[in-house]
């Protein structure tokens, strides 16, 4: 069996492929350059120019050989580097140690200091009170007060008031009504009362008053079916209004549904609806509470 001598694997030159690139061609000096650095292992697949066969570095043993012995070089130098690491590690704690105990060092010598000048300014301090004492100037007596005076201003007597006798208010109960798309019923109450009191004026009879409360009753309920259906939380209100000669006027809605307009315009437009004769009488407050029960 011939083997090639040391003269002839000079002259021989390689291909090494990395990825799918071709790289070279490098001598066996070259080749064994790029094992050092570590740009190719035993694993690369390399090709001999003339052969044309691609076989894996570690295939020959002349690259196997420097693969050891590059490897034994790395171990050496991976060791040097950790205790490289590892000393460098000990400076730095023991300057740090060194600063900490400096800085200790030198907060006890402030401390110290600082208790020395305090106990010797302590010590040098001159008394005061009696010996630095003044002579203060006697004070000017105060000026007599005033005499007590003995006017004494008179009571006025509180004038008697007249207050207007109050009257039990008359209550209707009506039936209720179904709201608009349920089965709910809308349960009306209405309160009369004259200027704060009950009892028919004159010219307007209680039947009268009554027709027109009915009236007015009749065009809230739509309201309120109205706005049961336009919003899922309307549970009702108080609506207040003043029959007067000729018409209804004075309208309050309750505080829940002062923002609600739609409502409010319906209802404005209802009672202006509501015809009222002339009368001589007083006028009549009426209030009509409708609930919704869902």
């Amino acid at each position: 069996m011939h083997l090639p001598t040391r003269k002839s694997k000079r002259r021989e030159r390689w291909l090494v492929r990395r990825g799918e690139v071709d790289f070279g061609p490098y001598s066996n000096d070259q080749l064994m350059e790029e094992i050092a650095l570590r740009h190719v292992d035993l694993g690369t697949m390399i090709c001999e120019v003339t052969t044309q066969e691609w076989e894996p570095a570690g295939a020959h043993a002349l690259f196997r050989d420097h693969y050891a012995k590059c490897e034994s070089r790395w171990r050496v130098e991976e060791a040097e580097h950790a205790a490289e690491k590892h000393e460098q590690k000990l400076k730095t704690m023991r300057v740090i140690k060194g600063s900490t105990w400096a800085l200790v060092l030198g907060a006890a010598l402030v401390v110290m200091l600082l208790g020395g000048w305090l106990t010797w300014r302590f010590m040098h301090l001159q008394p005061s009170g009696i010996l630095d004492a003044v002579a203060l100037a006697a004070p000017s007596p105060l000026p007599p007060p005033p005499p007590p005076s003995t006017a004494v201003a008179p009571i006025a007597e509180p004038k008697p008031q007249e207050f207007p006798v109050l009257k039990e208010p008359e209550t209707y109960d009506t039936a209720g009504v179904g709201g608009e798309g349920s089965a709910a019923a809308l349960v009306t109450r209405m309160e009369f009362d004259e200027n704060g009191g009950g009892g028919g004026g004159a010219g307007l009879s209680e039947s009268q008053l009554k027709q027109i409360t009915e009236r007015a009753r009749g065009q809230l309920v739509a309201c309120a079916q109205a706005a049961a259906a336009r919003s899922a939380t309307f549970t009702g209100t108080r609506v207040t209004f003043i029959v007067r000669p000729g018409g209804l006027g004075g309208i309050t809605v309750g505080s829940e549904v002062r923002g609600n307009q739609p409502f409010k315009a319906c209802v404005k437009r209802a009672l202006k609806s509501v015809s009222v004769p002339r009368f001589a009488g007083s006028e009549r407050r009426v209030t009509v509470p409708l609930h919704v029960k869902r």
